[in-house]
């Protein structure tokens, strides 16, 4: 893997019946204008259609008015987990499947191709994937969000 003074970020959405959608991989730090700007021209456009769930943790940049604003003048129902341990939030299984693929790869991946190979990985995140990228907490079942159980 490149060492490099270079910051990249990953903003993605998993969903459970096509796996990884909206990837977008910027350089320097998410903020709620990057965020927003995501949403409005990447995330929405590639989930329109169906109305769906957003699931968001309390990142500052989730928490902006305009974003709950947006999601919902799309159809859209935005839900906010509660501060806990990111190790019960699925997305976090599906970018931890995403930096293990990236590692194995480690010895190929140059400063030059790295956003390449988390565009090429992430697409390998299908919708059978996404809907195991989940923790099993003992004595709880599993049941994904949907308009049908809300």
């Amino acid at each position: 893997m490149p060492s490099s003074s270079k910051h990249f970020n990953l903003l993605m959405a998993a969903d459970t019946t096509v796996g990884a959608v909206a990837q977008w991989v910027f350089p320097g730090t998410m903020d709620v204008h990057v965020f927003y700007s995501w949403m409005a021209a990447i995330l929405l456009p590639a989930i329109q259609g169906r109305k769906r769930i957003l699931m968001m943790d309390n990142h500052p940049a989730h928490l902006d008015p305009s974003v709950f604003h947006l999601v919902e003048s799309h159809g859209h129902l935005l839900l906010r987990r509660p501060a806990t341990s990111p190790d019960f939030a699925w997305i976090e299984s599906c970018f931890s499947y995403l930096k293990t693929r990236l590692r194995e790869k480690a010895d190929e991946i140059t400063e030059d191709n790295l956003m390449d190979y988390i565009y090429m990985e992430s697409n390998n995140i299908t919708g059978a994937l996404a809907a195991h990228c989940h923790y099993y907490v003992p004595g709880i079942q599993y049941t994904p969000y949907s308009y049908a159980n809300i």
